[in-house]
C-alpha cells in the first residue's frame, strides 16, 4: 500500500529515456496502490533530452486512471535539445516546451526568458 507516498516528485538532473521509464514504472506502482494523482516538479532538471520531453508529454496526456501534472519547466532546461534539433523540428519542439511551461505557476512561466523565433 502506497498511502503514505508523497504526491509530488521533485525531478533533479538530466531527464532522458531511463529517467522517464523509471517515472512511468513508479506511476504504475502508485496507481496499483490506489493513488489517483501525481505532481512532477521539474525545478531541479538541468537538461531535458528529447526522450524526456516526449515522455513528460505522454505521462501528462496518459490514461485517465491517474492524473499527472507538471510544473517548474523553464526554457533553459531545453536549450541543448533545441540547439541540436534539426531546423524543421524546432518550432514543434518549442510548442511542446511552451505547453509544459504554461502548465507552471505564473511566477515561473513569466520569468522564463522564452526565445523568440523569427
Amino acid at each position: 500500500m502506497f498511502a503514505e507516498t508523497p504526491r509530488t516528485i521533485l525531478l533533479v538532473g538530466a531527464l532522458g529515456a531511463p529517467e522517464i521509464m523509471s517515472i512511468a514504472n513508479y506511476c504504475d506502482q502508485l496507481h496499483r496502490g490506489g493513488q489517483a494523482a501525481l505532481h512532477l516538479n521539474m525545478a531541479g532538471v538541468t537538461d531535458c533530452h528529447r526522450a524526456g520531453l516526449d515522455g513528460l508529454q505522454a505521462l501528462a496526456a496518459g490514461p485517465s486512471t491517474m492524473t499527472i501534472s507538471i510544473s517548474g519547466a523553464r526554457w533553459g532546461q531545453f536549450m541543448v535539445l533545441l540547439s541540436r534539433a534539426p531546423m524543421l523540428e524546432v518550432q514543434d519542439l518549442c510548442d511542446s516546451v511552451r505547453a509544459l511551461i504554461r502548465g507552471a505557476p505564473p511566477s515561473i512561466a513569466g520569468a522564463t526568458g522564452e526565445p523568440k523565433l523569427a
